[in-house]
């Protein structure tokens, strides 16, 4: 069974291979806590694990862990890539190695009986997929146009959006100057 990750998801991890040490590791949240039988990655978010300090966010939607690593020259996994880990709820070990010019993901389910783990090899695939995946098809089969003005009116909800949340960043930075 594959699991599903997001395109956002796949394109952070990709930015986090590059980035500072504190973006290395991380865990991955799903949007559907209740969704086993189809387990979703739709967010990566950084943050060390490999600390004494208390894990702060055990969520239910927590359905891993990443780690991003130099690419190795053998191409083996080595349980204590996994192991060094908090525990916490965690069903997938994602594990993205990296070289100057590229980057490989690699999705792991976690296994764990007679308290032994296992990391067993899972195939993952994007979402939403490409632009005629079937949420995107009419009723015909064929691709949904938009129409100009239906870009103009989205155009104009986030518009909308960022203005608001403009005036909110706004009224947080005045808070925080203001010692009252």
């Amino acid at each position: 069974m594959a699991i599903l990750m997001s395109s956002v998801c796949f394109a952070s991890l990709s930015s986090y291979a590059y980035g500072p040490p504190e973006y290395k590791e991380g865990i991955l949240l799903s949007d559907d806590e209740d969704n086993l039988q189809q387990p979703n990655i739709a967010v990566a978010v950084p943050c060390v694990l490999t600390t004494k300090k208390k894990i702060l966010f055990p969520s239910p939607k927590t359905i891993g862990v990443f780690r991003c690593v130099s690419k190795r020259s053998h191409p083996s996994l080595s349980i204590n890539d996994y192991m060094r880990f908090p525990p916490i709820s965690r069903f997938f070990f994602c594990l993205v190695e990296f070289t100057s010019t590229d980057v490989s993901i690699r999705v792991f389910r976690v296994n764990y009986k007679s308290y032994i783990y296992s990391l067993e090899p899972i195939e993952f695939d994007l979402f939403p997929k490409s632009p005629n995946s079937e949420e995107n098809l009419n009723k015909d089969g064929l691709v949904k146009s938009f129409s100009n003005q239906s870009h103009k009116s989205l155009l104009e909800e986030i518009k909308a959006c960022n203005a608001q949340l403009f005036c909110q960043m706004e009224k947080v930075y005045a808070a925080a100057r203001d010692p009252h």
